[in-house]
């Protein structure tokens, strides 16, 4: 009776184990909270191809070109338009040098013969009277007013492009530039710039420091009357430069 009992009771056990195992696996699966997490939608093929059109268009885009600057050709100009007039620098002793050579019954063999025979013109040039050397100065005053003129004339009337171009080649040379017709208003010279031009006039070459020490007593010692025209000749053009001045300002 007791055996019947306790197998009955085991029959039970094992009966209420085996059916309540299929209802937890059923509760569970059928709960949201106990869902697996979602995966995150995968990128369409879509998306892909509009990021490679895109980039695509952003390295087909070509770099923009570099307008070249348009270089001005040089003007060519025949040796005779670059040709610049003689200046006015004839001097007394120029003319009286080229005096002597002409006399002479024959031309010097070598340079150390022209060397030798200007050093006996200068002896005598030293040795000669004011009156003995005024018509060679005269003669230099009438050739230099002359070459004056040709020289302003050429000047004014010189093309800029021509005039630039000779102060190119006259710079390349390490001389001085030539200044164009718009450079006239400047100050006049001084009456003592006007007396060393005259006096280098009636010397003979030589430096320029040396000239300085010659003109300078000379002009001390110069007579009132013949300064004056030196100083007169100043004031006037000096009038005329404050005249022109003066009119460029207002115009």
């Amino acid at each position: 009776m007791l055996f019947t009992a306790t197998l009955a009771a085991t029959r039970r056990v094992a009966l209420s184990s085996v059916t309540s195992r299929p209802l937890l696996t059923r509760f569970i699966s059928s709960t949201p909270a106990f869902d697996a997490p979602a995966k995150a939608p995968a990128k369409t093929s879509a998306t892909k191809a509009s990021k490679a059109k895109t980039t695509s268009k952003v390295q087909a885009k070509p770099a923009a070109k570099k307008e070249k600057k348009k270089v001005e050709k040089k003007p060519k100009f025949k040796r005779e338009d670059l040709k610049v007039p003689r200046r006015p620098n004839v001097s007394a002793w120029t003319l009286f040098t080229q005096t002597m050579f002409m006399e002479r019954p024959s031309r010097p063999k070598d340079i150390s013969e022209t060397q030798t025979e200007v050093k006996n013109f200068a002896a005598k040039w030293k040795t000669m009277t004011d009156e003995e050397k005024k018509p060679y100065q005269d003669k230099a005053n009438v050739e230099n007013e002359k070459l004056t003129k040709e020289y302003e004339q050429w000047k004014n009337s010189v093309d800029p492009k021509v005039l630039k171009a000779i102060n190119n080649k006259r710079k390349a040379a390490g001389k001085p530039r030539i200044l164009g017709p718009k450079s006239e208003s400047k100050m006049p010279l001084t009456s003592w710039i006007r007396f060393l031009g005259d006096f280098k006039t009636q010397q003979e070459p030589m430096k320029y420091k040396e000239l300085l020490k010659l003109a300078g007593p000379a002009w001390r010692d110069l007579p009132a009357d013949r300064k004056k025209v030196y100083e007169d000749a100043y004031a006037k053009d000096l009038q005329v430069y404050y005249k022109q001045k003066a009119a460029s300002e207002t115009s």
